[in-house]
């Protein structure tokens, strides 16, 4: 089974890469699998990866390392305006308490309209950019080629993250401690006044909860395949 949808999933791809894409954008929700479908997709055109919330826990990261203080907003910009290309891979981008201070930042606007620059010189640089995050789609890139927007059950959601926090920190971490959190985090990026999370009219809708990456995957190149022809 796993060969023939690698096999499908090849011929797709072939047939896909004949067309004419620049940017292809992943919005969803936290633990939807939206970095995961993103990177796959990045790596079957031949594109450029974006993590666009990566930025954020850079800026929360460089800030907490160097004892600033993470509400002062100049202090912000001015690490935001000045993130260096290496400060985007750091492991420890995803551990719980640079999570939490990122979201914070995320609200600040002036943070965002700084980080914002760096975001969008990518889509000049290679021949193509498949980027994800929470407002890519709405804000970032509004006029990509092709829009996605994943979600899953929130449980499902949880349990992901949780797998990815125990791999991270090498420690149990609890499961209803995660769920608290990421519904928060939800309540947080659908209603906060600046670029919040939403799902536009030009946005493919996948619902990730029973899907495999490789489903992911084949279900996003189908919806770009009925998209073109």
């Amino acid at each position: 089974m796993r060969l023939k949808l690698r096999i499908f999933l090849k011929h797709l791809r072939e047939k896909l890469l004949e067309k004419s894409f620049s940017i292809i954008t992943v919005d969803g929700t936290a633990g939807s699998g939206k970095g995961t479908l993103a990177k796959n997709l990045a790596t079957h055109f031949g594109f450029q990866y974006l993590d666009t919330g990566a930025f954020y826990r850079a800026v929360a990261a460089t800030a907490l390392a160097k004892k600033q203080d993470t509400k002062n907003i100049a202090t912000l910009v001015f690490i935001a305006r000045n993130l260096q290309q290496k400060d985007l891979h750091s492991q420890e981008l995803r551990t719980p308490q640079i999570t939490v201070v990122a979201s914070q930042i995320a609200g600040i606007q002036s943070v965002r309209l700084a980080l914002m620059a760096h975001q969008r010189s990518f889509a000049t640089r290679g021949k193509g950019l498949v980027a994800d995050g929470r407002d890519v789609g709405s804000v970032i890139f509004p006029n990509a080629s092709l829009k996605f927007f994943v979600d899953a059950d929130v449980q499902v959601r949880a349990k992901r993250r949780c797998q990815e926090l125990r791999s991270i920190v090498g420690a149990s971490v609890s499961f209803v401690e995660v769920l608290e959190h990421v519904k928060r985090r939800d309540a947080q990026d659908y209603n906060r006044s600046i670029s919040p999370l939403i799902r536009t009219s030009d946005m493919h809708y996948i619902d990730t909860t029973r899907l495999s990456v490789e489903e992911m995957l084949k279900s996003a190149l189908l919806k770009i395949d009925r998209q073109e022809t």
